[in-house]
């Protein structure tokens, strides 16, 4: 069974110690779409093919 990935984000400014992963709060739903889009651009631009799981 394939289950999606989990995703860690931390705002530094506000919890240095990386304690709150923030990814599915909704007040960092712009920073999370920015992040993503700019992991997809790089990732074709070296031509690196996103991980997936042998199952």
């Amino acid at each position: 069974m394939k289950k999606e990935p989990e995703w860690e984000l931390f705002d530094l400014k506000k919890d240095p110690a990386e304690i709150k992963n923030v990814y599915h709060d909704q007040a960092y739903r712009q920073i999370r779409t920015e992040l993503k889009n700019e992991l997809h651009r790089l990732q074709k631009k070296v031509k690196d093919t996103p991980f997936t799981e042998i199952e």
